[in-house]
């Protein structure tokens, strides 16, 4: 149970990385923070709510993945104004 812990500093610590490198916007960030919301653990029960967290969690990487891999590199945000999605 301990171990499963680290899952809710680790998506905090991605979310706030990839927010300060101008990766993902506001929109972005919360979903990627909302799935991570979730209780896990062997004896926990899942409802439709979490299917669809998970579900929006692979479109927001989804979308992450499809850009690094047409230009081979992450493209961060360059511009100094705040980033929505």
């Amino acid at each position: 149970m301990v171990a499963a812990f680290g899952q809710y500093i680790g998506a905090l610590l991605l979310a706030v990385g990839l927010y300060r490198a101008r990766m993902f916007g506001i929109v972005r960030t919360l979903v990627l923070l909302w799935p991570a919301t979730m209780w896990t653990g062997v004896l926990k029960s899942a409802g439709w709510w979490d299917v669809v967290a998970s579900g929006v969690l692979l479109v927001v990487l989804a979308i992450l993945a499809v850009q690094w891999y047409r230009t081979g590199e992450p493209r961060p945000g360059r511009d100094r104004r705040l980033r929505i999605w």
